[in-house]
């Protein structure tokens, strides 16, 4: 018996995907714009429509392509998951567990010394974009010291979001690296974060049965080392 490829995805993966492809196109425009000597302060506000536009089209595609893809022959029915595949799912979200945990204190970190350096600065200088990526930094990591536990203990409710705001501080921490922000903090959040949203995507792919490339997993890594790559040769 076969069973035919739904290439709509559940809305939470949906709604990870779009503000993914959004986040992408973003992050192209930005930089892009700073490659052409635009100021952090007017790139990230310049580069909000088309990069959203760009987003959208990336999305756009990639949905036209998932439904290409179904359109072909129909997968098999797997049944029930052997031992095997129970185990690899296993030890796939407990190294996102692992990894979320990391991303969680590095995030704390970080987002103490971006509250610290802007309350250091002359309250006439003092910058909101500052004070904003602190906490948001600091929100993340208390939101993922609860989740990576939950993860840790089999429970993949919240691994999509998770795995959305692994790859959203990843980008945030561009942008602040991007405006010299205690930078060598900003480095290592965006690598953990990059690890621990491939981690995140690779075991929802695991739980979904591992069918063709963990492609959402890819494009997530390539997304953070756009985040680190891009503010340096800018």
């Amino acid at each position: 018996m076969t069973a035919r490829r739904n290439w709509v995805p559940p809305p939470g993966r949906l709604l990870s995907w779009a503000v993914t492809a959004v986040l992408v196109g973003w992050l192209i425009v930005y930089n892009a714009l700073r490659l052409g000597g635009e100021a952090p302060d007017d790139a990230w506000l310049v580069s909000l429509g088309p990069g959203v536009a760009l987003g959208a089209g990336l999305f756009a595609a990639a949905l036209v392509w998932r439904r290409a893809r179904a359109s072909r022959a129909p997968l098999p029915d797997p049944g029930p998951p052997s031992a095997e595949e129970e185990s690899s799912r296993r030890d796939a979200l407990r190294l996102a567990a692992i990894l979320v945990g990391g991303l969680a204190g590095v995030s704390l970190v970080t987002g103490v010394l971006e509250v610290a350096d802007w309350y250091g600065d002359d309250p006439d200088m003092r910058a909101l974009t500052t004070v904003i990526l602190g906490l948001w930094n600091l929100l993340l990591g208390a939101w993922l010291v609860a989740e990576a536990p939950r993860l840790f203990k089999g429970d993949t409710e919240g691994l999509d979001s998770v795995a959305l705001g692994a790859v959203l501080a990843a980008v945030l921490a561009g942008v602040a690296f991007s405006r010299d922000l205690v930078s060598v903090a900003q480095v290592l959040l965006i690598i953990v974060s990059g690890l621990a949203a491939g981690a995140s995507q690779l075991a929802i792919w695991r739980l979904q049965g591992a069918h063709g490339a963990p492609v959402s997993a890819a494009v997530v890594v390539i997304v953070a080392a756009l985040a680190l790559v891009l503010p340096i040769v800018g």
